[in-house]
């Protein structure tokens, strides 16, 4: 399996969900479709007012044009804003939605699953990962439909105005896309490394405090210390590795950004220059590359974005997919009369026998005590009666 697809194996719950939203998140995409369409308008309007300009055009027909230009942007604005409302809400929406299923879903579990997973590790997925989702839901979401509409409406227009600017500025796009894919790859692991040691320090910081009576009684503060230190130093070493490869990204981004900017300004007055272009011309490309800036620029944020919820989801996944040891049977508790039958009831904790041939039968109204000294299995005796454990079938 690629990495593409055991990615998108990761993600598919999460889809699952974002569909229950698909109408909203589609009200959402719709009014960024026409908040692009009128950004996409105004270059094409600039040139007009820069074209008529230099042709003596009259005042009336200048003034329209920049009329037109005002009624845009406010309607732009407009557009903006109610996309951000659906889209966002909607995120927040499948966030809590997560939230739900994962609590109900750690209500479920037996004794032996929170001996595997600590409670700090758990409210680290249950806060930071369920958290990347939103994010990714959200602006991450948001942004990869601005830079899709961004480029596939941008660029046919520029084409338009001169495939010769057009061809130069797309020269410098295959050879980045081929180094962002590789740092992709390397930014999904430092994000779950990250994120792993985040778990790490929660949970050790968790144990400490609910046991801080325990630590202060036998002198561990100072041991405690240094393993906090150490947690934390890995921790920080995680953290700073991500930055590095995020900070490579974005400058790697904002380099290509510029490089097409100034690759169209060199071309475009070199083409004025020869009487190729007019003026307007150019100002209406450079206009759509100033468009294509940010869209260019949160490629490698919407790419760290992506990575970083693909780390959360794979987390999450963990625990959702953990089936419990212990499954209800098909009796019903209720209608069955409160009385207690144990038979050869045996249990170890790996090589240590604790329990060995228990019988015990109780009728209604009867009393039993269990003495014994420490670690003798009273509490083993009593998490068995509760099917905290996992015993045999047929002993409780």
């Amino acid at each position: 399996m690629s990495f593409e697809q055991e990615e998108s194996g990761v993600m598919k719950r999460l889809w699952v969900h974002a569909a229950r939203h698909k109408k909203r998140f589609g009200w959402g995409i719709l009014m960024l479709l026409l908040t692009n369409a009128v950004a996409q308008c105004m270059p094409q309007l600039m040139r007009m007012i820069i074209n008529g300009l230099e042709s003596g055009e009259s005042v009336d027909y200048l003034q329209a044009l920049a009329w037109a230009m005002v009624g845009l942007a406010i309607s732009g604005a407009v557009f903006r804003t109610l996309s951000r409302i659906a889209i966002f809400f909607s995120a927040r929406d499948v966030e809590m939605a997560f939230r739900n299923e994962f609590f109900v879903h750690l209500t479920n579990q037996d004794a032996g699953f929170y001996q595997k997973h600590p409670t700090g590790d758990l409210m680290s997925r249950a806060t930071n990962d369920l958290g990347q989702l939103r994010l990714l839901l959200g602006p991450g979401l948001l942004n990869v439909v601005n830079t899709t509409i961004g480029y596939s409406v941008a660029i046919p227009l520029m084409w338009m105005i001169s495939p010769q600017i057009t061809m130069v500025i797309l020269a410098v796009y295959p050879p980045a896309l081929l180094l962002m894919r590789y740092l992709g790859k390397l930014l999904y692991m430092r994000n779950r490394e990250q994120q792993e040691r985040m778990g790490d320090l929660s949970a050790f910081v968790q144990e400490n405090l609910a046991g801080a009576h325990v630590v202060r009684s036998f002198g561990l503060e100072s041991k405690r210390e240094k393993q906090f230190a150490h947690l934390n130093d890995e921790n920080y070493s995680a953290a700073v590795r991500l930055a590095w490869v995020r900070s490579g990204m974005f400058r790697m981004v904002m380099t290509l950004s510029s490089l097409t900017v100034l690759l169209g300004v060199f071309s475009g007055a070199q083409l004025v220059v020869d009487q190729e272009l007019s003026l307007g011309d150019v100002v209406a490309i450079i206009e759509y590359m100033a468009l294509l800036t940010w869209p260019t620029l949160a490629l490698g944020w919407v790419l760290s974005i992506w990575k970083r919820g693909a780390a959360a989801m794979s987390r999450l996944n963990e625990i959702l997919d953990y089936e419990p040891d212990i499954k209800s049977g098909p009796l019903d508790a209720d209608v069955l009369e409160p009385s207690l039958e144990v038979k050869d009831l045996n249990f170890s904790y790996d090589s240590q026998k604790v329990l060995e041939s228990v019988d015990i039968s109780l009728k209604p109204g009867q009393t039993l005590g269990v003495v014994g000294p420490i670690g003798s299995g009273k509490s083993t005796f009593v998490k068995s009666l509760m099917r905290l454990l996992d015993v045999s079938p047929n002993t409780v």
